[in-house]
């Protein structure tokens, strides 16, 4: 069993040994977080060069040496990396480091979800480091699913304000949470704004609800066969009286 946890990017230091292309996205990975990556490597893709060319990534072109890892919050182990994983590994489990080793997942201590952003929502998917191309495909199944969630989950966070504002008793803000999300997805415009009243944003959920919608029809009737035409309250075929 793993647990799922998510980190703030801009508070994390960020280590990655090697610079082959095993670690290319979970550099990448880091960056995009947020967090002070330190790549150690002789040699360095393609990739992790533009990084450093652009300081998002410092490279020190160099092998690894006992202690380099002390101080970081994460540690990324490459595929191609010459460095005995073995001693890589028990050194950051000795200091308490969370380590990924690429390609190796009873050596890893945690690993990299397929990640999937919608504005304000972030949807994370992984096989616990077995079947990476199985997060993959999943993520790329729920990006159909999601669309447009991210700005249903930014005006919850105004809906939650507003409803911390109104009243402390949790029942009660339980019962308006469902409101918001018996609403279903939906656009606003205008956006109600962090001190848009709860009298107000019932008001506008009321009439964002789909079920208050007169449902649209979806089908068409089937025409009926040729010889059953209606003509003027009688069927066709059937001879006039």
């Amino acid at each position: 069993m793993h647990l799922p946890i998510y980190f703030d990017g801009q508070l994390l230091r960020c280590l990655v040994v090697g610079g082959g292309p095993s670690v290319v996205r979970k550099t990448e990975a880091f960056v995009e977080a947020g967090a002070s990556v330190t790549v150690i490597s002789p040699q360095a893709d393609f990739k992790i060069l533009v990084l450093s060319s652009l300081a998002r990534v410092r490279w020190e072109q160099r092998m690894y040496a006992t202690g380099d890892c002390v101080g970081y919050d994460l540690l990324v182990i490459g595929s191609e990396d010459e460095s005995p994983k073995l001693e890589l590994v028990a050194e950051a489990r000795k200091h308490s480091i969370p380590v990924n080793v690429c390609g190796e997942h009873g050596m890893s201590t945690f690993f990299f979800p397929a990640v999937l952003h919608e504005g304000d929502l972030t949807v994370a998917v992984s096989s616990g480091g077995v079947a990476p191309f199985m997060a993959v495909e999943f993520k790329r199944r729920l990006m159909s699913a999601v669309k447009g969630w991210g700005h249903w989950v930014r005006m919850a966070g105004r809906f939650r304000f507003a409803v911390l504002r109104n009243t402390k008793d949790r029942e009660r803000q339980e019962e308006y949470y469902e409101k918001y999300v018996s609403a279903g997805p939906f656009q606003i415009d205008p956006e109600p704004t962090e001190k848009t009243s709860i009298a107000e944003w019932l008001q506008i959920l009321r009439h964002a609800n789909p079920a208050t919608k007169p449902a649209k029809r979806q089908f068409e009737e089937p025409p009926l066969p040729e010889t059953e035409h209606v003509e003027k309250g009688r069927m066709a075929h059937e001879p006039a009286k």
